[in-house]
């Protein structure tokens, strides 16, 4: 076997599928590249203009509300068009306008709109991404094909967080804004000129039981499984969108401690996407997904402690392990669980529970930070994440008794 048919047989990728693989995974580092220059500054520059904790949260949650309705119905045009390139490519233009306008923006309804196009295109671009790269895999090997798939995202983060600070030293607030428009441009001209969407599905991938009802019936653990993702976003949420508030008006983090600490929050990722997506597709992924909530849960109890600025170096990276964990193998369950030509529904399904959650997280993270402190937030977000975990493994082995 040559050194090419190795590497596919490792990463879970089919050979004709190869080039358009190559391709998407530059789109995604490009895309997070951009976003990672733009949104650790948004909570910050909102809050700078004045706005409150409690206004703050508002702001999120009306963002996060009108951007929800519009999620399910696109995941099921996909589906019946069978296309996924001009939603990723409309996804990557919406972001464009946003990240050059933020920085001028100092109204609450602006605010908003700007949060809300973001939001749908981020989540967006997520889901369609995850749902085109599966046509190339091999169904066995699913986990660790959107393994090597997400690392493009992690790639782009770090790179472009870690860059950050020095581009706020030298050029400014806005230069840098409009740097990340022009690596999300970047990732749309890629998107427009060299992919092309699969006709229909890889023979190597459909080995499911087919349909043929027209209707997808959900099975239980699924129902449990986006139940308990909701409850763990919940908590991820809320600690997240006062995070980079925290290091910046607490801490009193520079520019480059600011732009550094928000890139090793995502160095683990890299590693860990490939060996989480071969150990998906080998062990017991609830368990995984399990252990990732509550990993997950442990740095914002940590979050609610510290009290130095090298303490955050060792806190942050927990970030990325536990958020690795469960993004990665939930990916692999649905995949796994759902027909081919269900998976844009589900996907968008999955995307709606998040937006719901992310919808009260702010509102609720707004509330309580400004009542109590953002560490009482953190303290919080760490409980919900520890009740997320222990619902995926009482699911488990729930359905291990029944099995």
């Amino acid at each position: 076997m040559d050194a090419v048919g190795k590497a596919l047989k490792v990463s879970g990728l089919q050979r004709q599928y190869a080039g358009q693989f190559v391709v998407l995974w530059l789109v995604g580092m490009l895309a997070y590249a951009g976003f990672g220059l733009a949104y650790p500054q948004f909570s910050v520059l909102i809050t700078d203009q004045g706005f409150t904790l409690q206004q703050f949260g508002l702001i999120q949650g009306l963002a996060t509300f009108l951007s929800i309705s519009s999620q399910v119905s696109i995941g099921k045009l996909s589906d019946r068009l069978d296309k996924r390139k001009p939603i990723l490519a409309g996804a990557l233009l919406l972001s464009i306008p946003v990240t050059v306008i933020f920085p001028h923006a100092q109204s609450l309804v602006l605010f908003v709109v700007l949060l809300a196009v973001n939001q749908l295109a981020t989540s967006l671009f997520n889901a369609t991404a995850a749902n085109w790269v599966t046509r190339f895999g091999v169904k066995e090997q699913l986990g660790r094909m959107h393994g090597f798939y997400r690392i493009s995202f992690s790639v782009g983060w770090v790179l472009a967080t870690a860059f950050m600070g020095t581009s706020l030293d030298r050029w400014g607030v806005e230069a840098t804004f409009y740097l990340g428009a022009g690596m999300v441009a970047l990732a749309l001209l890629l998107t427009v000129l060299l992919t092309r969407d699969v006709a229909s599905e890889p023979a190597a991938v459909v080995r499911e039981v087919q349909d043929t009802s027209g209707h997808f019936q959900w099975p239980l653990q699924l129902k449990v499984i986006l139940a308990a993702l909701g409850i763990f976003t919940l908590a991820q949420t809320m600690g997240t969108h006062l995070n980079y508030i925290f290091l910046r008006q607490e801490m009193q983090v520079t520019n480059q401690q600011f732009g550094m600490l928000s890139s090793v929050q995502s160095w683990p990722e890299i590693p860990l996407m490939l060996a989480l997506g071969i150990v998906a597709d080998r062990a017991s992924s609830t368990a995984l997904v399990a252990g990732g909530m509550l990993l997950a849960g442990l740095r914002w109890l940590l979050m609610s402690i510290v009290r130095g600025i090298p303490f955050l170096y060792a806190i942050m990276p927990l970030h990325a392990i536990g958020m690795t964990i469960t993004e990665v193998v939930i990916i692999a369950v649905i995949t796994r669980q759902v027909p081919s030509r269900f998976l844009g529904t589900v996907m968008g399904w999955q995307v709606t529970v998040l937006s719901a959650a992310r919808l009260l997280a702010p509102l609720l993270a707004g509330m309580v930070g400004e009542h109590f402190g953002i560490r009482v937030v953190f303290l919080v977000s760490a409980l919900i994440s520890a009740a997320a975990g222990l619902l995926i493994a009482y699911s488990a082995s729930g359905a291990n008794k029944r099995g």
